[in-house]
């Protein structure tokens, strides 16, 4: 039987105050247009790196550096089909987010080994840990400017030759659904076995980004 993947993300709409006022204290002045930048338009590619793994890659890395691959993945990917202003916003975010978590490590360079020594410990699974991790594999990516190709030779073992276009979206209700479709449409144009369709699950709760397989 064919695999059926889902992205299921959290929404702005359907969170409470509570969490509303969490995302406030992470994501700080416009916190709202900066969760969806996050999670609907970049996040949604980074979810789907981990689909490319999936369908491709034999064998498959280490959970944490499998993080960091589909973040360089979804950063190589808007390079090359994004807009620079949402870049721009993407690393600001970020770096402002860093800010507000307390760093496991004294040293921060040794993120992906505490990762890999921590991931199925506790310590991964509290909101501050597994955010900073998650934002110093973005931050990374970010500045280590690889290429397209290599980020899906990478995840997948496949050689490419991606178009460069440019998708704009606006922030609104339907990013989401247009950044997934389009983002499905282009990687199965470079040859990559993934299904036609990916679907999308809107979550109650605003901390749920993930990929799941039925």
């Amino acid at each position: 039987m064919e695999r059926r993947f889902c992205i299921e993300t959290g929404s702005w709409d359907r969170a409470d105050d509570a969490q509303r006022d969490m995302l406030r204290g992470l994501f700080g002045e416009r916190a709202q247009r900066r969760y969806e930048l996050y999670f609907h338009w970049y996040n949604l590619v980074h979810e789907l790196g981990h689909i490319i793994a999936m369908c491709g890659a034999q064998p498959r890395a280490h959970p944490a550096e499998e993080e960091r691959l589909v973040n360089d993945f979804a950063v190589a990917f808007w390079r090359s089909y994004g807009e620079e202003e949402k870049l721009s916003e993407l690393r600001a975010l970020v770096n402002d987010a860093l800010k507000r978590f307390s760093a496991p490590v004294h040293d921060d360079r040794e993120y992906m080994a505490w990762a890999r020594k921590n991931w199925s410990s506790p310590a991964m699974s509290t909101f501050n840990n597994y955010g900073w991790f998650q934002f110093q594999c973005v931050s990374r990516a970010l500045d280590a400017d690889i290429g397209l190709p290599a980020a899906v030779y990478a995840l997948s073992g496949r050689q490419i030759k991606p178009l460069r276009e440019t998708r704009r979206y606006p922030a609104d209700g339907e990013m989401a659904k247009r950044v997934l479709e389009d983002t499905v449409r282009i990687i199965r144009s470079w040859g990559l076995d993934i299904p036609e369709r990916v679907g999308l699950v809107w979550s109650d709760d605003v901390n749920c980004h993930r990929c799941r397989v039925e």
